[in-house]
């Protein structure tokens, strides 16, 4: 189904950028950096949020499958990595959801890891970034379908996990106050 005209006008003056390729594929790697959040309740707790917001993608996109036809014609050949654009933007798949999967699970993957591990804060969100630049600068995805699927990632971060966006954990202190599952309060002792 092909998205509406005013919908997908900007995207005819973006260019398209080859290497953006390679942090497209970034998000592939931050599905598996899940596996390594150091407390078993937030990992799990992670995967449920993962599976509850690909659910309702999924849902969006059975009732509306954007067509995205950028690609047409375009002769990879002519540029380098030419063999990962082929292994990503099939060409019997021109079809992408709205919003786009793989800037919600990435920037809700991104700031999990982001309050597990807090000294790299900086670089999960600099990956974060390049991830939503490349979904339409090599034009897998429309501007709008990136722009919604970020609002979508952190609404529902801050939905699910209660935290606000900018949250970091001060691992450095021995004693926070946690907000449980159930919503309940709870103080924490970590000192050991």
């Amino acid at each position: 189904m092909p998205p509406p005209e005013w919908l997908v006008a900007p995207d005819r003056y973006i260019p398209f950028v080859w290497w953006m390729i390679i942090p497209y594929t970034w998000h592939f790697l931050f599905t598996i950096g899940v596996l390594f959040l150091p407390d078993m309740t937030e990992y799990r707790r992670t995967i449920l949020g993962l599976v509850w917001v690909s659910l309702l993608i999924y849902v969006v996109f059975v009732v509306w499958p954007v067509r995205v036809n950028l690609l047409d014609g375009m002769d990879f050949s002519r540029y380098p990595l030419t063999w990962m654009h082929e292994a990503v933007c099939l060409d019997y798949l021109r079809q992408n959801s709205f919003p786009a999967q793989h800037v919600v699970v990435s920037s809700i993957i991104a700031l999990r890891m982001r309050d597990a591990f807090p000294r790299r804060a900086w670089l999960w969100l600099l990956a974060l970034a390049m991830i939503f630049l490349s979904t339409f600068l090599i034009k897998q995805h429309y501007l709008w379908d990136s722009v919604a699927g970020l609002a979508v990632g952190l609404g529902f971060y801050r939905l699910y996990f209660n935290l606000p966006i900018w949250y970091v954990p001060d691992r450095t202190r021995t004693d926070q106050t946690l907000v449980t599952d159930t919503g309940v309060t709870q103080h924490r002792d970590r000192s050991g």
